[in-house]
């Protein structure tokens, strides 16, 4: 395609449903232009107006199945302009024409035009996060009509507070496959949080701290993509002292279970953490300690003549116990009611730290 003239805050989204790659241009604040393509980037179609009553900033895009008359997904974008809360407008045929645009947000909602970015569900609804409408707290907003109304759905907010600085507007949600949504927002201690829902948003699991332990004096740009379900990864940036920043991702495999195991990636962190119990840990020192004398004494006897290959088998049988018990102590320590956590960079961390420790 030819260079667009007077672009800035270009947005490029591919329909995860189609594979349409989408191309925003933003002009000037006045209005956007709209270009797709249907191979791969090969050719482009002439622009489109995608442009309302209200001046264009801070825009997201996203796509869903919800059902469009004349084509297989609906799109719709929401621009930070002069109202209250982000406006919205749909298309229901790939992008060639756009609605009116509308509040994306109840009616009276004071949440202000940032917005985090919108996502699509397999059901055909779509998410973005925001202040709440009260100003209080983060919320997700949710359309169930392929963007013409949208509800507020709060964030359980009431114990990690907000983010006060730059990145106060970032709260990131995405549906995993089964339509479950996760969420994650910065707390009062510039921390990242994560949160569940199982029911399009209407209620919320406990909220759960997902940075590694290590010192960090605060964190930003929260971005988060769910697969199969349960299955999330949370990425962000860590200021650890002097504005030195890194980039984590925590990853979560097992998000509903009682214990889900959060592995951090990271600076300071090795896969970048999980934490390990202190049962565990001395179990396998015990049984790789018994191994490795066990192969000692093999030597041993091998060096005087001897064949006795029995210590090299029973070291190797410890070799594989210590694996298994490894495994089988987290059983035990339930059992036991053990409930202590030894945590360091090279070991990590799951979520039980946060709840335990």
């Amino acid at each position: 395609t030819a260079p667009v003239a007077n672009s800035n805050d270009p947005y490029v989204y591919v329909d995860p449903w189609t594979d349409r790659i989408m191309k925003f241009d933003m002009h000037a604040l006045l209005g956007m232009t709209v270009e797709w393509s249907d191979n791969e980037g090969q050719s482009w179609s002439p622009p489109t107006v995608a442009t309302g009553t209200s001046i264009q900033d801070h825009q997201t895009i996203a796509s869903s199945p919800y059902p469009a008359a004349l084509h297989p997904t609906t799109w719709v974008f929401c621009i930070n302009g002069n109202w209250q809360s982000p406006l919205c407008s749909s298309s229901f045929d790939g992008g060639l024409t756009w609605t009116q645009q509308v509040p994306g947000s109840p009616l009276n909602c004071n949440s202000g035009g940032l917005t985090g970015h919108m996502i699509g569900a397999n059901d055909g609804n779509l998410y973005r996060g925001n202040p709440g409408c009260d100003g209080e707290g983060y919320s997700i907003y949710r359309t169930t009509d392929g963007g013409l109304t949208w509800t507020e759905h709060p964030l359980p907010t009431e114990t990690t507070g907000t983010a006060d600085t730059w990145n106060f507007e970032e709260a990131q949600v995405h549906p995993d496959e089964e339509n479950n949504l996760h969420a994650m927002w910065m707390g009062f201690d510039n921390m990242p949080y994560y949160s569940y829902s199982k029911d399009e948003g209407d209620t919320w699991s406990e909220p759960l701290m997902i940075a590694p332990p290590t010192h960090l004096e605060g964190t930003g740009f929260p971005a988060i993509a769910a697969g199969g379900e349960g299955r999330v990864a949370l990425a962000y940036l860590g200021d650890s002292g002097n504005d030195t920043w890194n980039g984590y991702i925590s990853i979560i495999t097992d998000a509903f279970s009682a214990n889900p195991l959060v592995v951090i990636f990271g600076p300071g962190t090795l896969a970048a953490g999980a934490s390990v119990s202190l049962f565990d840990l001395l179990l396998v020192i015990l049984w790789v300690a018994v191994a490795f004398l066990g192969i000692k004494r093999w030597q041993a006897e091998k060096n005087l003549g001897s064949k006795n290959w029995l210590y090299l088998a029973t070291s190797i049988g410890w070799l594989f116990a210590a694996v298994i018990l490894a495994e089988l102590s987290e059983a035990l320590k339930d059992l036991l009611g053990a409930d202590f956590f030894l945590m360091t960079p090279l070991l990590g961390m799951t979520t039980e730290h946060f709840q335990s420790v």
